[in-house]
């Protein structure tokens, strides 16, 4: 059972450095922070696009992982943490909204198609985004309470929580 455990935890480090990762590449390129200038801004927007993927993955790693060793608290937090990170996407995508509408009239006229398209991926992906970040907070919250109704360790087997029993889950 504990090497199980062992293995099973690994996946919280996994998430964390899916987390913290792909995050500092766009952070240092963006050093020193400009807020005042709309053109950082919309560099960062476009940073922060680019490396949204692997840290949504390391979130649902993390809600995996506490479902598995069935720490019901846990995964309640980490639907909390989606639920909240899906507010500060959506207000980030208002924002470069509102940035990319603003330079969109100091942009060259010739580059303007170009400008569009690199707007509408961004867009996107922040949308997309904050919606994935809504439906995994909710699959958790559900996750968390399924667990604490069987008041058992659950694991995810198919579209439904199955609970394990310690022979089961040992290797």
């Amino acid at each position: 059972m504990k090497r199980s455990r062992l293995l099973i935890a690994t996946g919280y480090w996994l998430a964390l450095l899916l987390l913290v990762l792909p995050l500092l590449e766009p952070v240092v390129t963006l050093l020193p922070p400009r807020p005042e200038q709309v053109r950082w801004r919309l560099q960062a927007f476009g940073a922060l696009s680019q490396a949204l993927l692997l840290p949504l993955l390391g979130g649902v790693v993390a809600i995996a992982t506490a479902v598995l060793l069935g720490q019901r608290r846990v995964v309640r937090i980490l639907a909390l943490v989606a639920f909240l990170a899906s507010l500060v996407l959506a207000s980030a995508t208002v924002l470069f909204a509102l940035d990319f509408v603003e330079y969109h009239r100091s942009i060259d006229p010739a580059l303007r198609p170009h400008y569009r398209v690199a707007g509408i991926v961004y867009f996107t992906a922040f949308t997309l985004g904050t919606a994935f970040l809504v439906w995994v907070g909710a699959v958790a919250r559900r996750a968390a309470g399924r667990s604490r109704r069987r008041g058992r360790r659950s694991v995810h087997a198919g579209n439904s929580l199955a609970p394990v029993t310690d022979e089961e889950a040992s290797p």
